[in-house]
This record gives C-alpha cells, sequence and structure tokens, in this order.
C-alpha cells in the first residue's frame, strides 16, 4: 500500500476534495489520473527532446552585510516573491522571546509566499500588519535585519531564471555584533 504507485501528492484543497468525493475518486480513476499526468509531464517538459537535461545549479550572490530594517514597506520588498527564506536569530533568554520570534519569522514566510498573488491593497494592509509586528519586536529590545538575494539558477530544461531569497536575522538592539555603518560614503 505505502508504495511509488500508490502515491499521489495533492494541494490541501484537491486532498480534501478527493477525501470527501472518495465514491467519485476511486482508486482506480486516481491511479489513471496519476499515469496521465506523469505521461504528460514527460511528453512536455522536455524542451530539447534530443538532449539530456543538465543538472541544475545556482549561482549565489549572498549579501556580505545585512541592513537594519526599521519600515514595514522595507520589510514588504525584501519578501514580496521570495522563493527561499533564510532565517536567523540569536540565543533567546525564555521561551516567550523564542515563540515572538518565531511567530514573526513564519508571518513574514506566509506574507512573503501569499505576496504575488495580492491585490495592491492587499499588500498595503499585509504592509501595515507588518508594521505592527515590527513594533511588538522592537518593544522587546530586538532588532531585524534583513537582505534580498536574487540568485540564478540555470541548468535543467529551461533557460536561466532568477531566485528571489529572503535573509533576515532578528537580534538583541545590544548584541555587540551590531556595527555602525556609515551608508552615506
Amino acid at each position: 500500500m505505502d508504495s511509488y504507485e500508490n502515491l499521489i501528492l495533492l494541494c490541501r484543497i484537491h486532498h480534501k476534495l478527493i477525501d470527501d468525493q472518495y465514491q467519485t475518486y476511486d482508486a482506480e480513476l486516481l491511479h489513471r489520473l496519476k499515469s496521465n499526468h506523469e505521461k504528460w509531464i514527460s511528453d512536455n517538459l522536455r524542451i530539447n527532446k534530443e538532449k539530456e537535461d543538465k543538472p541544475i545549479r545556482l549561482k549565489r550572490s549572498i549579501p556580505k552585510q545585512l541592513s537594519r530594517i526599521t519600515s514595514e514597506k522595507e520589510l514588504f520588498n525584501i519578501i514580496n516573491g521570495a522563493m527561499g527564506y533564510a532565517f536567523d536569530h540569536q540565543e533567546t533568554k525564555d521561551d516567550k522571546e523564542l515563540e515572538r520570534i518565531i511567530e514573526f519569522l513564519e508571518i513574514l514566510k506566509d506574507y512573503g509566499e501569499l505576496s504575488s498573488e495580492m491585490e495592491y491593497s492587499e499588500q498595503t494592509k499585509a504592509s501595515n500588519a507588518l508594521n505592527d509586528l515590527l513594533i511588538e519586536i522592537e518593544k522587546n529590545n530586538l532588532w531585524v535585519f534583513g537582505a534580498r538575494e536574487i540568485s540564478l539558477i540555470e541548468g535543467g530544461a529551461f533557460p536561466p531564471e532568477q531566485w528571489p531569497l529572503v535573509h533576515i536575522q532578528v537580534i538583541s538592539s545590544t548584541n555587540s555584533a551590531i556595527q555602525l555603518v556609515d551608508t552615506n560614503k
């Protein structure tokens, strides 16, 4: 029963649909749908059917330093449309502080993943919600640092593609690792 032949990956919406309509989506139909989908993938997603796909490589441009994020707009612009996240935080004083940081980072990721589907008005509301989160984080003597990295994925069957990654770090405002940088130079 737990074999590749019986595995089908679905989003939560289609998973529920199939579970709720199990008489319509019986095992035979699901196997046929899976087989048809695999055939379509095999036939259509290789650009050059004569050549083997190249291995996929990620060219990174990791930021050398992270800047302090002080506005919701700046934070939203960093996470908007991101394809990956690199989150970090310092050791915490207690479980409550850790929970606060984790919740903040999870909300950032959620907004980042949803942002490309949002209308402008929804993006503005999300940005305002981020402002409230930033204020709450800073009330607890924590600062948010971040940057956006644009990596390049190349290889495979498709042309090179930009891949935006987000780097966010939450640390104490008194952390000795914080360096003041004159951005006017």
